[in-house]
């Protein structure tokens, strides 16, 4: 592990404080590669629900659930550059998110 610090803390501080165990098994299914438990992660993580908040690596989870299909991941990881959360703001790779989850029947980026 490393010594960077994620939001005023280590890696190691952050994966110390406590976890529900519903974000437990999230991180189990998510490292299985299986997308729906890597956007629910992202979920848990952008907004602190069951775990340390933390943006940047809930950017990271719906980035990695998008890459593999799941359209509301594509639309997360959109608001993400749209808002520059957790990830620098960029409105092209905002769009070119949303567009990809739209042809996936997943509107929701295109009110952004």
């Amino acid at each position: 592990m490393s010594d960077e610090k994620v939001e005023g803390k280590t890696a190691e501080e952050k994966e110390a404080e406590p976890q529900s165990a519903t974000v437990l098994l999230l991180r189990q299914q998510a490292a299985m590669n299986q997308p729906d438990a890597m956007y629910r992660l992202g979920l848990c993580l952008e907004q602190g629900n069951g775990t340390a908040k933390d943006v940047g690596q809930a950017a990271e989870w719906f980035k990695r659930a998008a890459k593999l299909g799941h359209p509301a991941a594509m639309t997360a990881f959109g608001r993400c550059y749209a808002h520059g959360t957790g990830t620098a703001q960029n409105d092209a790779t905002a769009t070119k998110w949303f567009k990809r989850a739209a042809h996936k029947h997943d509107t929701a980026g295109m009110d952004e």
